[in-house]
């Protein structure tokens, strides 16, 4: 069934002949995970333990746990002053005890994460998400969760969320793709932060497979049925209407757009058609309230959106990364949205990132910016099938009060190595994201550890944090085909670049695989540790 290997170029090439509906699975198995949709914060990140530092959960979502083939499996690094270390590592499977379900084959625990503070306890939580997982019906998905504590996560009072869940709205069906994307923000203002999931393959009541998210609310006791939410475009007020395999919730991202307070949340709608144009693409975005998140004041935005630079073509998938950031320190967070899929020119699939800036009125075009490789001063050039905007991770990497942008090309090829990927950073500024002093990363960059190699895919997956607690965060890159040695093809690995005032260096880098002193289980042929 799953097969995270080299060929997603092939997958890449294949999707415009593609009949989505029906490949609705084998297309996640494929590609799916490698979109990082949950937006990313700035700051510490995520702070499983309350000492101060940064912690960094990587997915595994291949790991064979025993001789249960591909049912996936989460490492959490905890930070310190040196940085990320392997003292007091984590390594949770559907099988660590207190973890609800068991381990299956092929159900891709760990395909995605978040983190927020669900309890309100000062402890940031982990979500991980399976996907793949099947219950009643195959392909349907789950949602786990772990909480928090002085003593890092625990699976005391860990929680599994399906549709099927008591009290959950929507009903569980084949290739759902429950927690397809996660994002946490506290939507209602109450002190709790909330969780977003993508359900991208949902049967709606009206028989059309359009997609949905689910919103699980916050409380004392964790996330909560109560008051939890079910949203698709045939929700009452939202716009556009839904049709079928537009998988609606194949990203989410969240922030606060219009500065009230309330988190608001953003949902990538990839094969939205516009007008005639076919896979266009689409973002839906729901403002918060008190009472949670509502279709009042919700916006609908694709290229064609007046204002926006650029125009829908086929197929680019608009909205396939999302992610949510202050970019010019005005104190509204600004939407970041990923096309990988944006043929720049007359290049394939080179890349684009549209930047949606906040206001009180929420996300404008006014001074929205649209950035590609050929963008003037930007490192690098456009090239046939780059991805770039593949991955998105906003943080503040030079400690200057406004976010920044890691952009992964994940496919980018270094001279005659293919696929070997690259890491875009743009640096914030008063007027937004700038060139000015932007950088381009490699595993060929001087002092970046190991060396570039074909379909190693650096940047597939991006995350930033301050895993050193110097108020400079700082990048963990997923190069998750990365071989170790001769006989451990596609192994995984993550690279760190740490922050400074002058922005991310590669001095202190590090180099983290299953095969590290110090970090729990080992590394395999195939596990691609570093996917999320």
């Amino acid at each position: 069934m799953r097969s995270r290997t080299g060929t997603r170029l092939i997958v890449r090439a294949a999707l415009a002949a593609l009949v989505l509906g029906a490949l609705l699975a084998p297309l996640r198995t494929a590609w799916a995970e490698g979109s990082a949709p949950s937006a990313r914060v700035g700051g510490l990140g995520s702070d499983f333990n309350g000492d101060g530092f940064g912690d960094l959960a990587i997915g595994v979502p291949s790991e064979d746990v025993g001789t249960v083939k591909d049912a996936g499996a989460v490492h959490v690094l905890y930070g310190s002053p040196e940085g990320l270390a392997a003292a007091g590592t984590q390594f949770w499977t559907e099988d660590t005890p207190g973890i609800p379900d068991a381990a299956e084959a092929d159900d891709g625990f760990g395909e995605t994460v978040a983190a927020g503070d669900f309890n309100r306890d000062t402890y940031s939580d982990l979500v991980i998400g399976a996907p793949d997982e099947s219950g009643q019906f195959s392909f349907s998905g789950a949602v786990f969760v772990l909480y928090g504590s002085a003593g890092g996560l625990s699976s005391g009072g860990a929680q599994d969320w399906t549709q099927e869940s008591p009290g959950i709205r929507g009903e569980e069906g084949s290739t759902d793709g429950f927690g397809q994307a996660v994002t946490a923000s506290d939507f209602n203002g109450d002190g709790f932060d909330d969780l977003a999931l993508g359900v991208p393959g949902d049967l709606l009541p009206n028989g059309i497979r359009g997609g949905s998210a689910n919103v699980l609310y916050g409380s004392n006791g964790g996330l909560s049925s109560s008051g939890n939410q079910l949203w698709s475009q045939d929700s009452r007020g939202v716009l556009d209407s839904a049709a079928v395999d537009e998988f609606l919730g194949w990203s989410v991202g969240s922030g606060d757009f219009d500065g009230d307070g309330f988190g608001d949340l953003a949902m990538g709608v990839i094969y939205e058609d516009v007008g005639d144009v076919d896979d266009a693409g689409a973002v839906n975005v729901l403002y918060g309230s008190s009472s949670g998140l509502t279709a009042a004041r919700n916006q609908f935005w694709t290229e064609d959106s007046p204002g926006v630079p650029d125009r829908a073509e086929r197929f680019d998938s608009f909205g396939l990364t999302l992610s949510a950031g202050d970019f010019d320190g005005d104190g509204f967070a600004d939407l970041a949205v990923g096309t990988p899929l944006e043929d720049v020119g007359r290049i394939p699939d080179a890349g684009s990132v549209h930047v949606l800036p906040g206001s009180v009125a929420g996300l404008t075009s006014a001074e929205s910016q649209f950035w590609t490789q050929d963008s003037p001063g930007v490192k690098e050039r456009a090239g046939r099938y780059d991805e770039f905007g593949w991955a998105l991770a906003p943080a503040d990497y030079n400690a200057d009060a406004m976010f920044d942008l890691a952009i992964s090309a994940d496919l980018e090829n270094d001279g005659p190595v293919v696929a070997g990927g690259a890491v875009h950073v743009l640096y914030g500024s008063p007027a937004g994201l700038s060139a000015t002093g932007n950088q381009l990363w490699t595993q060929d960059t001087p002092g970046v550890e190991d060396a570039v190699e074909e379909y190693d895919l650096f940047g597939e997956a991006l995350r930033g944090g301050d895993y050193d607690g110097d108020r400079a965060s700082d990048l963990a890159v997923g190069v998750p085909f990365e071989g170790l040695g001769q006989a451990l093809d596609d192994a995984g690995a993550v690279n760190v670049l740490y922050g400074t005032l002058l922005g991310l260096s590669s001095a202190n880098d590090q180099f983290w695989n299953q095969d590290t002193p110090g970090v729990d289980d080992m590394a395999e042929t195939g596990d691609q540790f570093g996917w999320v």
